[in-house]
């Protein structure tokens, strides 16, 4: 065979896989398309294991990310749920400076332009809690240093802190023998609700029963649709008294399938469903998407 023929077979190779290529884009950019039709946002509570991460995304492209679970983990739910060329996110929130929270972050900032960062100011009392707060610092990223009542507009739709009431800015958390006891880190976490129309989703971070409590003296505050289970379905939170008053339609639990803590809890569990919450699970289902249309959040 002559060295021309086989240049050319090469040449129609390369031009075979480009074209393949081509389409396997063009058609991820109308799957994303179709599913956003109409939305006026898209929530992602994103499978990273045993950890939070949740992605809020607006219609005009304006992301939200709500902590970056234990690893990189949190890059591959991004890669599905934004678009390829997007490189960019607006702001993220870091609920607490837990390892299942936020250190799957170092890999966000690696690849994305990060517009803002939202966070208590809590001290950081590890060396990779330290590492991560200067990397921030490093990248020359904005910081915002949030309490009750700070709020960011998505288009129509709005995510609004609840929750700490005080700023808690350069704060050292006492440590805690017990989550039963409350405090430490997951106390100080920030709790915030995010509105669409009429209905919305309360994002709970890993707060104890202690701080659902707290909650309780506003109960108006904390109803919402659909709810994001505390400390992943811990048994020392969603107490019945949290749960009457948030009254949601679902219930989302971010844990990972055969996890060592035994979330979620059975107990969580039997009073979610002893009060007709329908329970969606990311160790079961992965990524769970709902979508803000017409007013009303939708199960995608």
């Amino acid at each position: 065979m002559a060295w021309s023929d086989i240049r050319w077979k090469r040449h129609r190779l390369l031009i075979a896989v480009l074209a393949l290529s081509a389409c396997f884009t063009i058609a991820g950019i109308v799957e994303q398309r179709r599913a956003a039709a109409g939305a006026d946002a898209q929530i992602f509570f994103l499978d990273v294991g045993q950890g939070d991460s949740a992605l809020i995304r607006s219609r005009d492209g304006r992301d939200l990310l709500i902590d970056g679970g234990p690893d990189d983990a949190v890059l591959e739910g991004l890669a599905d749920a934004m678009p390829w060329w997007d490189r960019e996110i607006e702001t993220i929130v870091v609920t607490h400076l837990d390892a299942d929270h936020y250190v799957g972050l170092f890999g966000v900032l690696r690849r994305y332009r990060v517009g803002e960062v939202w966070w208590t100011g809590v001290a950081p009392t590890t060396e990779t809690a330290r590492r991560f707060a200067a990397t921030v610092e490093a990248r020359g990223i904005p910081q915002r240093f949030v309490k009750a009542g700070d709020a960011l507009a998505l288009g129509p739709t709005e995510f609004r802190v609840l929750w700490p009431r005080e700023d808690a800015r350069g704060r050292i958390a006492k440590a805690t023998s017990s989550n039963a006891k409350g405090g430490g880190t997951n106390d100080l976490g920030v709790v915030g609700v995010f509105s669409c129309g009429t209905e919305r989703a309360l994002f709970t971070a890993d707060i104890s029963a202690h701080v659902e409590a707290a909650l309780l003296d506003e109960p108006a505050a904390i109803r919402a649709e659909i709810l994001k289970t505390p400390h992943h379905g811990s048994a020392y939170s969603s107490s019945e008294a949290f749960l009457d008053a948030v009254a949601p339609r679902e219930a989302v639990i971010s844990a990972g399938a055969g996890n060592r803590y035994g979330h979620p809890a059975p107990r969580v569990l039997a009073a979610l469903l002893e009060r007709g919450i329908r329970v969606r699970r990311t160790d079961r289902e992965g990524t769970i998407r709902y979508a803000c249309v017409g007013g009303r959040l939708v199960a995608r």
